[in-house]
Formats: structure tokens, sequence, C-alpha cells
């Protein structure tokens, strides 16, 4: 039961990294999460303790946001394998970028996968947010891999992020929820619409944290524009 928060990079002037284990107090599902499609897919988490030195990412209030064609980038420490049946996990936060597909788009995907035909129809709703690479993805870790009709619900969720022109003005648009293989060619990644869950995150973190984020604004309506 501990979180762990913070990032390790990579770049090219050398190594960057920055990592804090904390323990939880609390987790906070949606009510309204569903199994069958992973609609409402976002969990809340309280921690034991304030997070001192690590920045909060701005959360995306625009429901029009991202638009389709946008380059988001995606990150997390999952599988880096396509392999369903292998398992390569990363000690190093990995990044890619993917681009946003229209949803109905989306849900006209289908392709041959785990021995037969699949397809997405009716499986994506508004408030999912669909995206491709061509050849990096969101994989198993940083959410969950859909096999047989169900998700493995011990895999946590990966940001979906607008990047700034530094860290204090990125968005965070989505969180990885599912997909159909990994880096599938037929299958984009799906991912919870952070905007779709602004009042019930805001509603919970101003009610149950002691030192919200001034990007909150506790007090204040967050309802979507």
């Amino acid at each position: 039961k501990r979180h762990f928060c913070g990032h390790w990079l990579s770049p090219s002037d050398g190594w960057r990294y920055a990592a804090e284990v904390i323990e939880v107090a609390e987790y906070i599902p949606h009510p309204e999460y569903t199994n069958k499609t992973a609609d409402n897919d976002v969990m809340l988490l309280l921690l034991k303790s304030t997070i001192e030195d690590f920045p909060v990412v701005n959360l995306n209030t625009n429901s029009s946001q991202p638009h389709v064609e946008d380059v988001v980038t995606v990150m997390g420490f999952g599988d880096t394998t396509v392999d369903d049946d292998v398992f390569e996990g990363s000690d190093v936060l990995k990044v890619a970028e993917v681009f946003v597909q229209s949803n109905e788009e989306c849900e006209e995907s289908e392709g041959n996968i785990w021995g037969g035909k699949l397809s997405y129809d009716d499986l994506v709703t508004n408030k999912m947010i669909c995206a491709e690479a061509k050849k990096f993805d969101s994989c198993q870790a940083d959410s969950a891999k859909r096999h047989s009709g169900k998700f493995n619900l011990t895999l946590t969720g990966g940001p979906l992020v607008i990047l700034g022109k530094n860290y204090t003005e990125d968005i965070q648009v989505g969180i990885v929820s599912w997909v159909f293989g990994c880096a599938h060619k037929h299958f984009p990644g799906i991912y919870a619409r952070v905007s779709s869950y602004c009042e019930w995150m805001c509603e919970h973190v101003c009610e149950k944290s002691t030192n919200a984020p001034d990007s909150f604004q506790c007090g204040v309506s967050m309802t979507s524009i």
C-alpha cells in the first residue's frame, strides 16, 4: 500500500532522477466505474504524508481539448514489449508521442488479436480519449491490456499530457486506461478524459487534503468549459 512519486529520465546531458515512496491512507475509486467498458476508470489516492518537492501538474478543464490530430505525450514505467505473453517492465520512465484520434474513428478499430477478430465498437465513450502512434504506445502497468472481455484491475494508469514550454505549463488531459494488445497496428490506446472528472477530483481533493494545490481552486467550481 505504497505510492511511488517521481521520475527517472536519461536525457542527453546525463541522468535526472527524483523519487519518493509514500504510504497510501485511502483509495477513492470513481463510484460509477464499470468493468464492462472501463468507463470512469479513475481513482484518487489519499497519501499519508505531504509531497513537498514535486510540482502538481495542471488538470485539463476544457472539454474540447485535446483536438483531433493533436500531438500529446504519454509516459510510464510499464511493459516495453508488444508480446502479450511476456512482461518487461522498465526502471526508467518512458515517454512517447501519440496522436489524438476522433472517438468515432476509434470505434471503427478492428483486427485480429488473441486468436480472433475483435473491435472497439460500443466500447469508446465520450469520457475517453483515443490516441495512437505507429511504433510506441502505452502498455501494461501504465494501465491494463484488455483480454477475454476483462480488465486487469491491479495495474495503474500513467498520464497523457499536452507539454508546455516548461513543466509549469504542462496540462494533463488523460489517464492511461485500456487497449487491445500494446502498440497494435489496429488498436489505438484509450485514456480516461480528465476534463470529465475535474469536478469529482476537485471535490475530494478539497475535502480531504490539508494542503490542496492552488490550481485546484478549492472553494471555486471547476466546471468544464
